[in-house]
């Protein structure tokens, strides 16, 4: 690997630090500071995982990986929904935590997850336009793959619903 490449590695270590010792010894500021270490925290191993990703995928194929890593993506999502569910079975003032939680995870990635690949997309896009060095293989329009217009129309009935 490149020296470059452990920089970045070191770079979101050290970022993603202060959370750790803040869970480790329960030392809490401050919400607004716990928001900004915590969030910083989840960036930088956001990008840890992604680059183990592709990493992942000169061993394994690329599918096999990137389920991996909605996998691991998604474990501490469904170990809270499943937390809320086990509760709410004998507690039932937990059962609209247990809603809430499942609803709310389902609007941000819909509202704003997929939205933000677009949006980056298109300008990541766009700046290759403007530069003059879209790749031959690259079109000017979004064209989809014929057999994705299964999984397309599952995510619209889904967002939908």
């Amino acid at each position: 690997m490149s020296r470059s490449a452990w920089g970045r590695i070191a770079i979101c270590i050290v970022i993603a630090l202060p959370a750790v010792v803040f869970r480790v010894t329960g030392f809490a500021p401050n919400p607004v500071v716990d928001l900004l270490v915590f969030g910083a925290a989840v960036v930088a191993a956001s990008f840890l995982l992604a680059w183990a990703a592709e990493a992942a995928q000169k061993d394994i194929s690329g599918a096999l990986a990137i389920a991996i890593l909605a996998l691991i993506a998604v474990l501490p999502e469904y170990a809270v929904d499943l937390y809320y569910a086990f509760r709410s079975g004998y507690d039932p003032s937990y059962e609209q935590f247990a809603a809430a939680n499942m609803t709310g995870s389902n609007r941000l990635l819909l509202g704003f997850g997929w939205p933000l690949v677009v949006v980056i997309s298109l300008l990541v896009a766009r700046r290759y336009v403007r530069a003059g060095t879209l790749p031959r293989s690259a079109t000017r329009v979004l064209q989809l793959e014929q057999s994705s217009r299964l999984d397309i129309g599952f995510l619209a009935l889904l967002a939908v619903v």
